[in-house]
């Protein structure tokens, strides 16, 4: 009986320790923050390559909408790509330049949805 409560209060204690203490979201130290920019922004721009080499590809209607279901999944990788740049936490003195950042995120993620959204086009225009 003993051994149940302790794993109960174990499993309800630990999580709300880690949630409430910040352990999850720690601040990145300005080395930390630019070797995560630079890795995120890398991983985004082999994403953006690998849509424009589906692009140049396709050449006919037809060649365009075939590539339909490998695009919508680049298109998904390079969004959540997109995505790690709102799960940094940027020391404090890059906190502004990130919202800035934050902002430039967001229309990329239009632009790749647009893109996305190109593939499943009804011209090749």
């Amino acid at each position: 009986m003993t051994k149940r409560l302790t794993a109960l209060l174990i499993a309800v204690i630990i999580p709300f320790t880690v949630l409430f203490t910040g352990c999850g979201s720690k601040q990145l130290t300005p080395k930390e923050y630019y070797d995560e920019l630079y890795a995120t922004f890398k991983e985004y721009v082999a994403d953006l390559k690998e849509v424009s080499e589906l692009q140049a590809k396709a050449k006919t209607l037809a060649e365009v909408q075939a590539q339909l279901s490998k695009a919508k999944d680049i298109c998904g990788k390079a969004g959540k790509t997109l995505d790690k740049f709102g799960k940094m936490k940027p020391p404090s003195q890059f906190a502004d330049k990130h919202k800035k950042l934050l902002s430039a995120v967001d229309l990329e993620k239009k632009f790749v949805s647009t893109v996305e959204k190109a593939f499943n086009s009804k011209t090749v225009d």
